[in-house]
């Protein structure tokens, strides 16, 4: 054997021990909030278009920021309401956290979907319900996955053939920990990924502001996720126009 050659070796494991994956022909719908301090309850009413997207029974799980949040959905044709409500006494301090998820099927290009956000709510304690009226629309992308090197949504072989043929190099396509090395550390993160389906995902970005002495103004916006980190939003109020404004500032990631 040459000298300095590395063997590598995968078990091969019963079928169904990987990564299961997202359910097939689903996009994953995320809820987050930003800046709510004093939080304890919300709520988002999302208005499925034509072609039809479908709640998927079961699907909606609530984070637990607000551990003792008393949550529900209600889906009907064309639309799905989600969302839960604690005491006061329960608010929590949401500055960038995850509210809840839920998924939505659909039979056509996942990637080309989007829903509509109707109307939203958030409770702040001291402030009461802030609830919203609008016409936003939440697109959705296929995530990255870091070990995914083909881009082909899927962590498989042919991602690791590339793998070993850059391994020792310092390919920063293949550099999965940023050391500047294609080394064993990235090949047990590779392993760990190994199997991986990337999500087709939809944020939706809740904020409440509350500026001077002025009541509250919620703010909402979406984002195309890339497998990033949350993204964040931005932008001002004018005091003399905050009884008519519905989307304020910009979405950046």
């Amino acid at each position: 054997m040459k000298k300095g050659a590395v063997i590598w070796v995968f078990l091969l494991l019963p079928a169904g021990t990987l990564h299961a994956g997202p359910p097939p022909g689903s996009v994953l719908v995320e809820i987050h909030v930003v800046g709510a301090q004093g939080l304890y309850g919300w709520n988002v009413d999302l208005s499925l278009p034509d072609p039809p997207l479908t709640y998927l029974p079961g699907s909606f799980r609530a984070s637990g920021i607000i551990p003792s949040l008393r949550s529900g959905i209600l889906a009907a044709a064309g639309n799905v309401s989600v969302g839960g409500q604690a005491t006061e006494a329960e608010a929590v301090d949401a500055q960038n956290n995850l509210l809840g998820t839920m998924r939505l099927t659909h039979s056509g290009p996942l990637e080309l979907s989007f829903v509509i956000v109707t109307e939203f709510s958030l409770f702040i304690a001291g402030h009461g319900e802030h609830r919203r009226f609008m016409s936003t629309e939440v697109h959705f992308a296929l995530e990255s996955l870091d070990s995914d090197f083909d881009t082909n949504g899927i962590v498989d072989f042919t991602d690791f053939f590339l793998f070993a043929n850059g391994f020792g190099s310092s390919d920063v396509g293949l550099d999965l920990d940023g050391d500047g090395f294609v080394d064993y550390s990235d090949f047990f993160i590779f392993a760990g990924q190994f199997g991986s389906r990337a999500e087709v995902i939809g944020q939706v970005i809740l904020a409440f502001s509350e500026l001077g002495n002025l009541e509250g103004v919620v703010v909402i916006g979406s984002i195309e996720s890339d497998g990033g980190g949350i993204a964040e939003v931005t932008g001002s109020i004018a005091p003399e126009d905050t009884t008519s404004v519905d989307v304020v500032g910009s979405i950046s990631e």
